[in-house]
């Protein structure tokens, strides 16, 4: 083994003789991704003669995003899931980030970004603020219901939390230094450069001491951002880079250009941080991520254009929607433009925001997804989700699983998404090779088929109904944060951009003007797609064999996938149904197909239910299969009945000063708000102007007082609508123009 300047940094060579094996490395790192490659080959059975191999990264800067959970009082962006509250004491072990970090590089991740709106109470000591940090660690005993902003705003620290906590580490805030310390000296000996990001303006814990606020023109704030960012870097030498967002909690006043403000303050707090940081160390080099996010390009420029060290900006490639299009995204264009004129490199934020809970692997898609990163522009990517935390399993039944590292359970997904960045020609023959290797008693062609095969099931569903934001789609329970998708969603639910899909509306409107074309994708063909897919998972597993339990259970996510892609392909065809058949109240197929959805949905809760515990997830709601047999069934008796029970010639309006409608709520066109002093089942109907239920919202409204806030209406297109309010027997209906 050797190193030779003559390779590129990352890079290896491997050459045989009759006699050796020599391994060379462009840098330390290069040098032992030649190690892992050399013991791939070894395990996977590939001939060791006359080997002559030479890799060099396909993207130099491949990375995972950390949502880091650092304690109840020191959050990430939405700790209110069960993955950030059960792994906040994880994230305080050293043996959990030593595990983690040896995954990171085996897998040839070089990159780990932690994302967090305020760290600096639980990572530094600020001379000027020294009331300000936090000995131990605590998590909170609080159990959200689900409701929106019921934790207030994602990232913040509020009451509900900290007044119940439950004490779970003694740790000084010296202690805690040293151990970040040593963890991020253990990341450096693995080849990965550590970032921290945050979010802006968060004071979490510390308003009212000092004089903080979030108020964008307190200069007490400002200097307090200031000097942590300064002692942050100087206490964490091993910090690559960091990266920050503007807006979230940058309130500006409306006469104002916002913009600008938010920049200055960023300049004024993060740039001034860094600059005072090097006049005591100049040759350390900061690289500093701007990210594109309730900002503007002149104002970004205006303010950092002349930072001293490299200066990028970071994206959300595809929104929150990884697994959707391996195309190119849709959304980069005007992005990539600007890019160029500025001759600058983009992060691309590679956003899961949709599979948590099941395995998943397609190495065609993952390897046609990072070859269509755009050229000349890509810096690197990180990949991870806002509203999950893949640290330590926790939701597993089987005890063998159950506090593993999540990269060990989706072992196929992260491997995917970090050697075919590293190398994008490993073709499926190595990976079919690691399937052999880890489940040798099975036939590997099969199982590798099968896995791919169920694997296209959520990216169609994707792009056949596409939700930018986390909160508003989370396909593995069907919902949104504010509520159940019910299948009249899918007569007009907005494709992907650039997909050619027709959703049932538009499909009538084309088919009626006989306009259908070559390029477009139909209902019919995405119906198709999924029940293909799904039977061929449900027969090829049944040819699998092997009674293992690491075989069982990886059956067992795909068995789910199969159920949810057929439950899927019903509520589209009868959607579908609604569209064509205007006018007859009773369409012929509709009751059958609505009843196979339930029994889709059934067994995809049955296969859930018997391998996992439920979860709330932080960005959406809680996932349990069972209990939402209940909207399934809901479902199914509204779209069976939708021109009869439901219809609005039956409803009467009804004034009552206990129950009120609000819309547009926040002034913004997306918000709904139902305010109600009855107990009962609060039911929210969305109609068409011609009388057709678009959407359905129902709630538990508690005794007294209820306030409930349903979203995202943006998603409408310009046209007359009606909201039907009914609780208790008594109904409101208001119309609206959007």
């Amino acid at each position: 083994m050797a190193l030779n300047d003559a390779l590129s940094e990352q890079a290896f060579s491997i050459k045989s003789t009759k006699k050796t094996i020599r391994i060379e490395g462009g840098n330390h790192t290069g040098l032992m991704y030649g190690a892992i490659e050399l013991g791939d080959l070894i395990a996977l059975g590939y001939d060791l003669h006359n080997l002559d191999l030479q890799k060099t990264p396909f993207h130099k800067d491949r990375g995972i995003k950390l949502n880091i959970p650092l304690d109840a009082r020191c959050p990430s962006y939405d700790d209110s899931g069960d993955a950030a509250q059960k792994n906040i004491e994880h994230m305080w072990d050293y043996k959990f980030w030593t595990e983690y970090l040896d995954k990171l590089a085996i897998y040839r991740y070089n990159t780990l970004s932690l994302w967090t709106p305020n760290p600096f109470q639980v990572m530094t000591k600020l001379p000027d603020y020294p009331d300000l940090a936090l000995d131990d660690v605590y998590v909170t005993k609080a159990i959200p219901k689900g409701t929106v902003m019921e934790w207030d705003e994602p990232g913040g620290v509020n009451k509900l939390v900290t007044n119940d906590m439950r004490f779970v580490k003694s740790i000084s805030i010296d202690d805690k230094i040293k151990f970040w310390q040593k963890v991020f000296d253990y990341a450096k000996a693995r080849g990965i450069n550590v970032y921290l990001y945050t979010w802006n303006i968060y004071t979490n814990g510390t308003e009212g001491k000092y004089g903080l606020t979030e108020e964008i023109d307190n200069p007490k704030t400002i200097a307090y951002y200031r000097q942590a960012i300064n002692v942050f870097l100087q206490t964490y030498p091993q910090i690559k880079g960091i990266g920050i967002t503007a807006g979230e909690r940058m309130h500006v006043a409306k006469n104002e250009d916002v913009a600008d403000k938010r920049e200055k303050w960023l300049w004024d707090t993060y740039g001034e941080g860094i600059l005072d940081y090097k006049k005591t160390d100049p040759n350390r080099e900061i690289r500093f991520i701007h990210r594109i996010w309730y900002s503007r390009f002149d104002q970004i420029m205006k303010y950092w254009k002349n930072y001293p060290d490299q200066f990028e900006v970071g994206y959300k490639y595809v929104k929150a929607r990884i697994y959707s299009s391996p195309k190119t995204s849709p959304f980069v264009g005007g992005l990539t433009k600007s890019l160029k004129e500025n001759n600058l490199k983009c992060w691309w934020n590679l956003r899961n925001d949709d599979i948590f809970v099941y395995r998943w692997g397609d190495p065609d898609y993952t390897r046609e997804f990072l070859k269509n990163l755009p050229k000349g522009t890509t810096a690197g990517y990180h990949m991870g989700p806002d509203g999950y935390v893949f640290a330590r399993v926790f939701s597993d039944k089987d005890k063998s699983v159950n506090g593993t590292l999540e990269l060990d359970k989706h072992w196929f997904k992260f491997m995917l998404w970090g050697r075919l960045g590293y190398d994008n020609s490993l073709d499926n023959d190595f990976f079919k090779r690691q399937l052999a290797s880890r489940f040798p008693t099975v036939n590997s062609e099969l199982l590798f088929e099968t896995w791919q095969t169920a694997s296209k099931i959520i990216p169609q569903i994707n792009r056949y109904m596409f939700f930018t934001g986390d909160r508003h789609w989370a396909p593995e329970l069907c919902a949104s944060r504010e509520s159940f998708k019910y299948t009249t969603y899918f007569r007009i639910a907005k494709p992907m951009p650039g997909n050619n899909i027709l959703n049932p509306k538009r499909f009538a409107q084309k088919s009626d003007e006989n306009n259908i074309n070559d390029h477009d994708v139909t209902p019919l063909m995405i119906i198709d797609n999924l029940n293909i897919w799904s039977d061929k998972v449900l027969k090829q597993l049944a040819e699998i064999g092997d009674d293992s339990k690491s075989i069982e259970l990886l059956k067992a996510d795909l068995e789910a996938f199969a159920w949810l892609g057929k439950y899927y392909a019903s509520k589209i065809q009868a959607a579908l149904i609604l569209e064509t058949t205007v006018g007859i109240d009773k369409p012929n197929g509709l009751e059958k197909t609505m009843k196979n959805a339930t029994q889709y949905w059934t067994n995809y809760a049955n296969v859930s239910d018997e391998n996992y515990y439920p979860q709330m997830y932080s960005r959406v709601t809680t996932l349990d299969w069972k209990a939402m047999i209940k909207d399934v069934k809901r479902d199914e008796e509204l779209i069976i009945n939708s021109r009869t029970k439901h219809s609005l010639t039956n409803k009467l309006e009804i004034r009552d000063n206990k129950l009120s409608v609000f819309y547009p709520y926040k002034d913004d066109g997306r918000w709904v708000r139902l305010n109600s002093d009855t107990k009962g089942l609060a039911k929210l109907f969305l109609y068409d102007d011609r009388n057709e239920l678009l959407d359905f919202y129902a709630h538990q409204c508690e005794t007294g007082k209820s306030t409930l806030i349903w979203e995202d209406l943006s998603w409408l297109s310009k046209g007359n609508y009606t909201l039907v309010f009914e609780i208790d027997g008594k109904t409101s209906h208001y119309n609206f123009i959007k």
